[in-house]
């Protein structure tokens, strides 16, 4: 009994301490609650108790600062010196007693405990270095310099360069910034990724390009000066990348790699960032380079794979791509298959292969038995396989053979269960009912997959569905309906004239049916693949003014200010369709995105 009671006691002397422990924890929360919502008399109490309990100086600096705000000056001043005379080595508080009868308006008393602060200073880093930091705290940039300068003068500029470059970019001085900052990077080459970071805040100012130029031109000057110096070279690399000039980067990184022979991974992330923005030229350079190098470097298979990937979304993005375009891609995939074998690291690359020479060769009957003996290669999963299937089933069905591509469609099913692969499937495969007219079958299947499939998937089944119900029933043939699945079926197998006849066709035959508008947003679409960025334009403003009470309004919309950004370069306008989408459909999921634009577009120069 006597160690139960012990037990209990313990238990209960634990469980005290960690409710007093929990009500501790929440002062600070509340403190700053208080501290934000301007009760600073409040925030100070609370301020004091802690700084009372744990010896913290940050609480004691939110103290005083609550005191100050609360203009409670007397107690502020009085706290200060009892601090400072148990730490009479933390000089930096003699600009707090400034900031104090500055807060009241006295400039002398103000000046003489700056003054003070810069009397005690001995120059060594440390002190001098909070010293500074304080005086920048507090706005003071003419007396952080001038404790800069005594810091200096008593000890040496090489251990401020941090702190003097510091300063300038805050003051926004940008050229005296590059110049310390340089001099700190010649004698310390560990201080790159800092100097980026600092040169990275200065460029993105409002002032940014122009800032940009200075420090390129800074940066050029000092590896100008000293050419074999190399944080020099990657400094000025790193001002390329960021400027977007990947010709010079890839320029100097290919000499830099000439030196060092360790330039692999910068060159290959030059070529993704090149890509991205869609440099498809200098990123194939900089994939052929890393190719070049041999097969066992790092980044030769990457860069295979990477720039077969590259062309082949370029392909997939153009209207109508031409033998010139094409051919060199299928030799490229080619070389690329010789070179490093086909396995479960590049099946792709056959897959994209196949995809090209039965959508844009229209070599169809090639293209599938590649991807039959594709399927023979062991090392590739069932979900690979699964994907070597689908693109099988796409190319029997731009080959008007759905019932082989439906077989194909159900296999990939089969073979990727629980996968969002057989969910691709499940959608291909309904979507192709539809494009073939069969839409009661069609809706059947989508119906069916709506709730056991990826958001993703599901969204788009939904939307076929509610599609086919809503003008299936509209007359007893199906006309329209017939029709725009007949459009769906040319955009699938990429033939876009005669989509754009067909939708032609409908606007004039059915100009008041419900597709009217789909079928103008799939001629836009149309249109943007083809860069006739006005003509979309104008079919999409169709959909705004005749079609405005359509689900496809707002979309329209935000695609015009879009295009008006983007492509045409008018920001005016893309202003306008920006702030319109907002006004006319608040509830719509592009309403914040517009608004983000519209705001960013009204801080842009000349907009």
């Amino acid at each position: 009994m006597r160690y139960l009671l012990i037990i209990v006691f313990s238990i209960f002397c634990i469980t005290a301490g960690v409710a007093q422990q929990f009500k501790v924890d929440k002062t600070p929360q509340l403190a700053s609650q208080y501290f934000n919502g301007g009760q600073y008399a409040k925030a100070a109490e609370l301020y004091r108790q802690l700084y009372t309990k744990t010896n913290i100086s940050t609480y004691f600096n939110s103290y005083i600062t609550s005191l100050i705000r609360s203009e409670n000056f007397k107690d502020a001043e009085k706290e200060v010196k009892r601090y400072m005379r148990k730490h009479p080595s933390q000089i930096h508080y003699y600009i707090t007693l400034g900031q104090i009868f500055k807060a009241q308006k006295d400039n002398k008393k103000t000046e003489q405990y700056y003054n003070e602060a810069l009397q005690k200073l001995k120059g060594d880093q440390g002190t001098t270095s909070t010293l500074v930091n304080t005086f920048i705290n507090s706005q003071e940039f003419v007396w952080a310099q001038k404790a800069l300068d005594i810091g200096k003068r008593k000890t040496s500029e090489v251990v401020f360069y941090y702190d003097q470059g510091r300063l300038y970019r805050i003051m926004r001085n940008y050229d005296k910034m590059a110049d310390v900052f340089l001099k700190w990077l010649k004698t310390d080459k560990t201080r790159l990724s800092i100097i980026q970071s600092y040169f990275n805040s200065a460029m993105a100012d409002l002032s940014g390009d122009e800032t940009a130029k200075l420090l390129q031109e800074k940066v050029q000057n000092a590896a100008n000066s000293d050419p074999s110096y190399l944080p020099y070279k990657r400094l000025q690399i790193w001002i390329y990348i960021n400027r977007k000039q990947f010709e010079k980067a890839y320029d100097a990184l290919t000499s830099l790699n000439a030196e060092t022979n360790k330039e692999s991974s910068q060159i290959f992330t030059l070529a993704r960032s090149a890509r991205q923005i869609k440099q498809f030229d200098i990123a194939r350079k900089a994939y052929q380079y890393l190719i070049a190098t041999g097969k066992t470097t790092s980044y030769y298979r990457a860069s295979w794979l990477q720039m077969i990937d590259m062309e082949f979304e370029r392909i997939e993005s153009m209207s109508a791509p031409t033998s010139e375009v094409v051919q060199p891609f299928i030799e490229m995939a080619d070389k690329a298959i010789e070179n490093l074998k086909i396995n479960h690291q590049t099946y792709k690359v056959a897959i994209q292969r196949a995809h090209v020479l039965a959508f844009y060769l229209h070599q169809t009957e090639e293209a599938i038995k590649s991807l039959e003996e594709l399927m023979k290669v062991r090392q590739l999963n069932t979900v690979m396989r699964a994907e070597a299937k689908i693109e099988m089933a796409d190319i029997y069905s731009i080959n008007s053979d759905p019932w082989q591509a439906t077989l194909y469609y159900s296999q990939a099913i089969d073979l990727s269960r629980n996968h969002p692969m057989a969910d691709q499937a499940k959608w291909k495969k309904a979507r192709l009912g539809f494009l073939i007219g069969d839409f009661a079958w069609a809706k059947a299947q989508l119906d069916a997959i709506k709730g056991s499939t990826s958001k993703l998937t599901s969204n788009d089944a939904i939307d076929l569905a509610m599609l086919i119900g809503a003008n299936s029933n509209l007359d007893t043939t199906d006309v329209a309906l017939k029709n725009f699945a007949r459009i769906e079926y040319y955009i699938f197998k990429r033939q876009e004239v005669p989509a754009l006849q067909s939708i032609d066709t409908l606007l004039t035959n059915f100009a008041d049916h419900s597709l009217a508008d789909e079928a103008l947003y799939r001629k836009a679409q149309i249109l943007i693949r083809q860069h006739k960025y006005t003509d979309a334009v104008a079919a999409l403003k169709r959909i705004s003014d005749q079609y405005s009470s359509g689900i496809l309004a707002d979309d329209a919309m935000f695609m015009i200010g879009k295009l008006y950004e983007d492509q045409l370069k008018q920001p005016a306008e893309a202003k306008t369709w920006f702030r319109n989408l907002i006004l006319r459909y608040p509830s719509s999921a592009y309403a914040n995105e517009a608004r983000k634009k519209y705001q960013d577009l009204n801080t842009t120069p000349n907009s």
